[in-house]
């Protein structure tokens, strides 16, 4: 008795239409992934640069430092806060500035800065504007502002502060 059926090496057509099918899905699955890969990269590190703009700023805002009365030469941990939420110093900011111009890689570190990211701070108390921020600024890199008023302890004014983390 001859099994009549099919022969051996021969394929079907709709094995190979099925085939074909599941590797065009495959191949265009993996390409929509690799190609948005750089996108979700960027968010990442544009999400990691707004946070630490955040951090640093509540921690300039709302921390006094250590010690409390420190200047450039003692500071331990710098903060701008006189004790009080939104009452800042403004010894302590001239402080800042002087310590960023003669010490500008100390600040970072106690900011808690990566080598990779550059800070600048402005403080702007009605008239005067006092930055901190290092030689050279590159304007082609991730940047996040954090913006916050506050008032100064010895004039009432109110103070306009911007960290800027790139």
């Amino acid at each position: 008795m001859k099994i009549t059926g099919r022969k051996k090496g021969v394929l079907d057509i709709e094995f190979m239409l099925s085939v074909f099918v599941f590797l065009t899905t495959l191949s265009f699955v993996l390409i929509t992934l690799v190609s948005n890969i750089p996108k979700f990269h960027q968010d990442t590190v544009s999400q990691d640069i707004k946070a630490k703009a955040f951090q640093i700023s509540e921690m300039l805002m709302f921390d006094q430092g250590w010690p409390n009365d420190w200047t450039g030469s003692t500071a331990k941990r710098i903060g701008l806060s006189e004790g009080g939420r939104y009452v800042l110093n403004s010894s302590k900011i001239d402080n800042l500035v002087s310590l960023c111009i003669n010490d500008y890689s100390r600040v970072k570190d106690m900011l808690g800065l990566e080598y990779n990211n550059d800070i600048v701070i402005e403080i702007n108390n009605g008239g005067t504007t006092k930055i901190c921020k290092p030689a050279a600024v590159s304007t082609s890199r991730s940047k996040a502002t954090v913006t916050r008023l506050g008032v100064d302890s010895s004039t009432n004014k109110i103070i306009f502060m911007a960290v800027s983390v790139l």
